[in-house]
C-alpha cells in the first residue's frame, strides 16, 4: 500500500503537521458537476481515477493531515450549530473535508466504522434500521456548500461511510465515489447513477450482494475479497497499471 501512495505523492506521517499548501495543484483529476464519461473507458482508467481517493479515505482519521494539493478543511464542529453538533458529538459523526484552493474544490469524506467505537457501532446500527437516512450528512453537506460558494463539492466514503456518501451525493446530485459500500434504501434510492462510481471487491460479504447501488458499478478484484480500505488500494494501483 505505501508504494501506492508514494507513487501519487501521498505520505502518511505519524507526525502531526499538515502535508499539503493549499495553493499547491491537487495531484488528482477532481471531480466536476459529473464524472467524465470517457473515464470509464477502460478499467485500468477507472482504477487511475479512483486510486487517489480511495487513498484520501487513509487521511479521514489522521486529522490535521491532508492529500498533496489540499488543505484539511472544516469538520462538523466547525460548521454544525446547536442540535446538529451535539448530536454529531454523541454519534462520534466526524466527516473530513479536503480543500483545494487552487482547483477551487472541496471533498467530503466518510470513512468506515472506527474499530472500538461503541457509539460509532450503535449510530450506524440505528440508521440502517431507519433506512440509512443521515439527518446529520444532509445538514453537514448542506453547511459545506454554503461555506465554500463557488466551490465544486464532490463526495467519497468507504463502508458504512460509503453508504452515507451514496445518499448525500444523490440527495444534493453531486458526484461521488464510493468504496465497498454497504447499500440501504437511502442510499440505492437517493442514488441518481449518472454522477456517482461504485467499487466493489468482488466477493467481499459486505458490498458485493445481490442489490447494488445504482451507478456505474466497478468490481475490482481485490486480493482474497477483502474489504479493508488498504486492500482495495493495492487492487486499484495494480489495476491502474495494466
Amino acid at each position: 500500500m505505501r508504494k501506492a501512495l508514494a507513487a501519487l505523492g501521498f505520505v502518511l506521517l505519524s507526525a502531526s503537521p499538515a502535508l499539503a499548501d493549499c495553493a499547491t495543484p491537487a495531484r488528482i483529476t477532481l471531480l466536476r458537476d459529473d464524472l467524465p464519461r470517457s473515464a470509464y473507458g477502460t478499467d485500468s482508467a477507472r482504477a487511475a481515477l479512483a486510486l487517489p481517493y480511495a487513498a484520501m479515505i487513509l487521511f479521514v482519521s489522521r486529522p490535521p493531515q491532508s492529500p498533496p494539493g489540499f488543505e484539511r478543511g472544516p469538520g462538523p464542529a466547525d460548521l454544525l450549530d446547536g442540535g446538529y453538533r451535539f448530536l454529531a458529538t454523541m454519534t462520534e459523526f466526524n466527516p473530513a473535508t479536503f480543500v483545494s484552493c487552487s482547483g477551487r474544490a472541496v471533498v467530503i469524506a466518510f470513512d468506515g466504522l472506527r474499530d472500538f467505537s461503541v457509539r460509532d457501532y450503535v449510530s450506524a446500527a440505528v440508521r440502517r434500521l431507519g433506512g440509512g437516512y443521515s439527518e446529520l450528512g444532509i445538514a453537514f453537506t448542506a453547511a459545506v456548500i454554503a461555506a465554500f460558494p463557488g466551490y465544486d463539492v464532490s463526495v467519497i466514503g468507504y463502508s458504512a461511510g460509503g453508504d452515507v456518501a451514496s445518499y448525500i451525493a444523490g440527495s444534493f446530485l453531486l458526484p461521488s465515489i464510493t468504496f465497498n459500500a454497504a447499500p440501504s434504501e437511502a442510499s440505492i434510492l437517493g442514488n441518481d447513477g449518472s454522477r456517482q462510481l461504485n467499487l466493489i471487491a468482488r466477493n467481499d460479504w459486505i458490498s458485493d450482494r445481490a442489490v447494488t447501488l445504482r451507478g456505474q458499478q466497478f468490481y475490482v478484484p481485490v486480493e482474497g475479497g477483502s474489504h479493508q480500505i488498504e486492500a482495495m488500494i493495492d487492487a486499484l494501483a495494480a489495476e491502474a497499471v495494466r
